[in-house]
């Protein structure tokens, strides 16, 4: 009688298989967690920017529209309201994610400073992002243009 050749895996190249394919999954989980961190903090930072840009435009109209009043506004000034006003003086305390943040997640605020008939000024957009604060900070300068 011939015996039968026993065909199969052995539990050792089971045990090997199953500890590289889960290396393998491993490896693919921490790629795409931090490709997502990476897409999420890039998505924060261009609406940070687009949240500058906003201030700026509307710094510029309050400029325009008058500048004696503008000149004299040296101070900081917190702008996390969508609809933005001079009525926030003061540094924004940042408490964000919360209920006076923009979009929950951001706070904007200016430093206006003036001086020979200029008005520097310093745009703060700052957000958390899970374990470190992003800044994005811009610097203009403010003239009267009828000069």
């Amino acid at each position: 009688m011939k015996k039968k050749a026993i065909t199969g895996f052995s539990l050792i190249e089971v045990l090997i298989f199953v500890t590289i394919l889960n290396l393998f999954f491993i490896i693919a989980l921490t790629v795409t967690v931090f490709t997502l961190r990476n897409l999420q903090a890039n998505e924060h930072k261009i609406i940070a920017v687009h949240y500058q840009d906003q201030l700026q435009e509307w710094l510029t109209y309050e400029k325009e529209k008058d500048w004696d009043s503008f000149y004299q506004r040296n101070n900081t000034y917190c702008f996390n309201s969508e609809t933005m006003s001079w009525s926030s003086v003061g540094a924004c305390g940042f408490t964000c994610p919360g209920i006076n943040c923009l979009a929950g997640v951001f706070n904007r605020q200016a430093v206006l400073i003036s001086s020979n008939d200029t008005v520097n000024v310093e745009m703060k957009i700052q957000w958390k992002e899970i374990d470190k604060d992003l800044l994005v900070t811009t610097n203009s300068v403010f003239s009267i243009w009828e000069k």
